[in-house]
């Protein structure tokens, strides 16, 4: 499944994603860029910036902004 986050750049989103051996993880990720098939962003649950594969995102939620 491809995702369109593009218009989530720059904000914090929470991902379900399927790692390659097959655990899923929920991960809080700020977004920073996305190609066509990768997502980048900073890792909360790493404390790291990572590279997400497109293929392998199950969800995508925004999280809401504090006031």
């Amino acid at each position: 499944m491809h995702v369109n986050v593009r218009h989530y750049v720059n904000e914090q989103v929470e991902l379900m994603y399927l790692s390659k051996d097959g655990t899923v993880t929920h991960r809080k990720v700020k977004l920073l860029k996305t190609t066509s098939d990768y997502l980048y962003g900073y890792c909360y649950l790493r404390c790291a910036h990572r590279k997400f594969s497109k293929d392998r995102i199950l969800a995508v939620l925004p999280l809401q902004k504090s006031s």
